[in-house]
């Protein structure tokens, strides 16, 4: 029987191991203690706008508090259809906090992809943006009673694009809601945050359904959790970034998956 070291182990960088602990935490938990370390620091950039941590926890309560206000209760599931914009983490990060399940909706999907995914899931609220076509399309699925309700983030608060159009949002609509409005709701709301497990169900993730319809994997608070400390490890582990220094990625891969 082989000792360690094992022969693969020659391959991993000085300091890098590979039988880590996972944390028993939930991404909640995470999350605010991130935003309680790292207050003082920014924690996105977009269209050159900073978001500092603090900012972003604010962002996170109040959108937690805000679907709460809605009636939404645990375990809930709700859709994000959402293309790399701050909007995302607030509102991934915020229903997770309210105990709902969030279905990651791909801005690349077809119309018949979408439906097929909300009736899976079972969310009746979809989050968007109006950036390009995206609002126009949540629109079609509202009014095809895909779902119940659609909140919007204006993208158009952080400037404009070129080539890129934002259409009003329809705010007369009592079916649609600005995040604005979500935030300011949530601020009035007397939010107690649910009990939260790391094995609770938190993120409902749709294949590409190459073989067949798109098939949701379940992810608990506890997978995510795992791959965090994995991104983690892969970091720390190496000293690229620590503790407290301020650092820039460049996120390319889509928020969505």
């Amino acid at each position: 029987m082989s000792t360690r070291p094992f022969p693969w182990e020659r391959n991993y960088p000085p300091g890098l191991g590979w039988d880590i602990d996972i944390p028993a935490e939930t991404i909640p938990a995470m999350i605010a203690r991130s935003v309680a370390e790292n207050a003082a620091l920014p924690a996105l950039e977009y269209r050159d706008r900073e978001t500092g941590f603090a900012e972003l926890g604010e962002a996170i309560g109040e959108v937690a508090a805000g679907l709460a206000s809605l009636g939404h209760a645990k375990g809930e599931r709700i859709a994000l259809y959402l293309p790399n914009v701050p909007a995302h983490p607030f509102c991934f990060y915020g229903a997770l906090t309210a105990g709902l399940v969030v279905a990651h909706l791909s801005p690349l999907d077809a119309e018949r992809e979408l439906a097929h995914k909300l009736h899976d899931s079972g969310a009746r609220t979809l989050v968007t943006t109006n950036l390009g076509a995206m609002l126009g399309m949540a629109l079609k699925l509202l009014d095809a009673g895909h779902v119940e309700r659609i909140i919007v983030a204006d993208d158009a608060a952080f400037g404009e694009i070129p080539g890129m159009a934002h259409p009003p949002i329809p705010t007369g609509d009592p079916r649609v809601m600005t995040l604005d409005a979500l935030r300011s709701r949530g601020r009035a709301f007397a939010f107690e945050p649910p009990a939260i497990a790391p094995d609770d169900l938190a993120l409902l993730q749709y294949t590409g359904g190459t073989t067949g319809l798109p098939k949701g994997a379940m992810h608990t608070h506890a997978t995510l959790r795992a791959a965090v400390a994995i991104y983690a490890t892969f970091f720390d582990g190496q000293n690229r970034f620590p503790p407290g220094q301020k650092f820039r990625a460049i996120c390319v891969l889509p928020l969505f998956h």
